[in-house]
């Protein structure tokens, strides 16, 4: 996988799950996420990284302990909120750990970058089909937010150079 330069020293929330497609799906955001997107005004490559891990069971009882039986710590999956994530590190030691079992994928939009986990642990192959739309639902308005940041940076950039007028 193609992770970012600085994924492996984030750390990631939970901030959110629901159940869809017969599996339960938990979004996680990084905590540098608002210096993210504000280096990104001046260093195009640093962005505000996001997963989405898709784990391929019922129930979130399920869920869990498939993630802690191949080796992610999720101990305080029920807590979400600030103090309660997943260093990059570790995400990405259980994604080479579990490689036959993960696929996953990475979008950019803006100043974001989106990462799709999903996680097929009695293996049967991966429900990817409909994930890119789930996200786009879920995530809309930031999606909206990082797609107007990136078209208004040539315009902030000229206001830049040419001052504000005063």
């Amino acid at each position: 996988m193609d992770w970012n330069l600085g994924f492996r020293w984030d750390v990631f929330d939970l901030d959110e799950s629901w159940e869809h497609d017969d599996s339960v799906v938990y979004k996680f955001s990084s905590v540098t996420g608002a210096v993210g997107v504000a280096l990104n005004w001046v260093i195009p490559a640093v962005k505000s990284s996001v997963i989405f891990l898709k784990v391929q069971k019922k129930t979130s009882s399920g869920a869990r302990d498939s993630l802690d039986k191949s080796g992610l710590d999720i101990h305080w999956i029920d807590k979400i909120g600030p103090g309660y994530g997943l260093e990059g590190k570790q995400i990405q030691q259980w994604v080479d750990g579990n490689y036959s079992k993960v696929e996953v994928s990475k979008t950019e939009i803006g100043c974001l970058r989106i990462f799709t986990i999903v996680f097929a642990p009695d293996g049967g192959g991966f429900r990817t089909k409909d994930m890119k739309k789930f996200v786009e639902q879920k995530y809309r308005r930031q999606l909206m937010a990082g797609k107007v940041h990136e078209a208004t940076k040539p315009l902030k950039l000229v206001w830049t150079l040419i001052g504000d007028g005063s």
